[in-house]
């Protein structure tokens, strides 16, 4: 028994003159992991700043850029800046909406040849391009484009419209922003003329022969300007057309061609 204690306690003083002696070596481990896990949590951090970093960069580049699709689908970028209702951009934006959704020739109306219309109302039902404009643009007073649609019905109808109408420049003449007042319910207006440029391509069939010509004509709109009532994916600035003339464009006959 007292063997067994001496061997207790010569095992505890061996161990107890171990850490004695070994106290550096156990500290220094001890303070080598503490780094080793400071190190690690240090470059965990640095790389989520890092990461955070770039991630605040590529945000400021790419929320300031506006994207469209080309094309040739192409991805093209442009940086955001204010717009006003002076701006050119701004008008150009209504110029390309009411020419482009409105003005064509009997393929583009027919949708490669094929009759869909039975009354003036078809047109603005059926083709998407004039349906859209009078969703976005003129929706509920269908009065404002009822004397375009009509008259471009009857010349459709008639094989009077030319197959191909094209816009190649258009100016505007006159372009008056209304300010808000009572006389225009506290709303910006706009006043505008257009001058527009178009090349016609027509089959003549009693000549049995295309004829092709530039044409001048003038188109006339009146808008308000309200972004609470009128705003829509189309139509973001919430612009409602309260008054539209547009020429019809027809063919010339057989007579004018032949100078008679």
């Amino acid at each position: 028994m007292a063997k067994r204690e001496k061997e207790k306690l010569s095992l505890g003083q061996t161990i107890h003159r171990f850490i004695n002696l070994n106290a550096l070596v156990i500290v220094g481990m001890i303070l080598l992991v503490a780094y080793h896990q400071v190190f690690i949590v240090g470059s965990t951090v640095n790389s989520l700043e890092t990461q955070q970093e770039k991630m605040v960069k590529y945000l400021r580049e790419n929320v300031n850029k506006v994207y469209f699709l080309s094309a040739n689908g192409q991805v093209i970028t442009a940086k955001k800046s204010s717009v006003s209702y002076t701006d050119d951009r701004f008008k150009q934006y209504l110029v390309n909406n009411i020419l482009d959704n409105l003005i064509g020739g009997s393929i583009w109306l027919s949708q490669d040849g094929k009759i869909l219309y039975h009354k003036p109302e078809d047109i603005v039902l059926k083709h998407k391009k004039i349906k859209y404009f009078y969703e976005n643009f003129i929706k509920p007073n269908g009065t404002v484009l009822a004397p375009y649609i009509k008259a471009l019905f009857t010349k459709f109808s008639q094989n009077k419209l030319p197959e191909y109408i094209i816009v190649t420049d258009t100016k505007y003449s006159t372009y008056i922003l209304n300010r808000p007042s009572e006389i225009n319910n506290f709303k910006y207006s706009i006043n505008a003329i257009l001058n527009v440029k178009i090349n016609e391509k027509s089959w003549i069939p009693d000549l049995k022969k295309w004829d092709t010509r530039v044409v001048d004509t003038i188109v006339r709109y009146k808008a308000i300007i309200d972004p609470v009532k009128y705003a829509s994916s189309g139509n973001p600035w919430g612009v409602h057309i309260t008054e539209l003339k547009i020429p019809i464009i027809t063919k010339p006959t057989a007579n004018d061609i032949l100078g008679k």
